[in-house]
């Protein structure tokens, strides 16, 4: 289990920064990859499979450490688009990316709470 959720959590981080950092030349490309949606997604998930990989090696707080970790995530991105020249820094993109990640530490510790992680004992 935990290899899978390392392979998870290195494609999630592929994902987002090869989208994050690529050319957007095509109105296609600029909708799915750019907007509220996609920055959403993005760190809903990348909170998720960090809080999952955290819990696999049972570490204390993994809510709050995979929110913080994807936080830290989206500024990086934000920062490096500006340097790169072609992409463009947007806060309103970092807030996205926060409120994605925001939202994956509100469900999955409520989830939690009610013992959904449970099933990840199954797979030790």
């Amino acid at each position: 289990m935990k290899e899978l959720t390392i392979s998870a959590f290195l494609l999630v981080h592929v994902i987002i920064f090869i989208g994050g950092l690529s050319r957007l030349n095509t109105t296609l490309e600029k909708t799915v990859l750019s907007g509220i949606l996609p920055h959403f997604i993005a760190f809903f998930t990348l909170a998720f499979v960090s809080s999952v990989l955290l819990l696999s090696y049972k570490k204390i707080h993994p809510f709050l450490i995979s929110f913080l970790y994807a936080v830290f995530i989206g500024i990086l991105l934000e920062f490096s688009q500006l340097l790169i020249g072609y992409r463009m820094f947007d806060v309103f993109d970092m807030l996205m990316d926060t409120v994605g990640a925001g939202c994956y530490f509100l469900v999955g510790y409520i989830l939690y709470k009610n013992g959904f992680f449970e099933i990840l004992k199954r797979f030790e």
